[in-house]
């Protein structure tokens, strides 16, 4: 993986844990609920593993690796 992947969460929510879109994306990664879901991310009304640095953290980069491979391993399109 490209070393520059660690910077997407600054253009995402600058390092906030709490940050949170319109589209309600959660956490550093502003990762979507249902996505999260698909990830493996517990979301219930006391805890919301998008928030967590370490799950959400794992979760998106398992994402980029998939989404990598279907692009034929194009960054660039990732």
């Amino acid at each position: 993986m490209p070393m520059e992947l660690v910077l997407l969460p600054i253009v995402e929510s600058a390092f906030n844990p709490y940050a949170t879109s319109g589209a309600n994306a959660a956490g550093i990664w502003q990762i979507i609920p249902s996505t999260g879901r698909n990830y493996g991310l517990k979301q219930t009304h006391n805890y919301d593993a998008r928030r967590d640095v370490v799950a959400s953290t794992t979760a998106a980069l398992n994402m980029m690796q998939r989404l990598n491979k279907m692009f034929d391993g194009d960054w660039l399109l990732t």
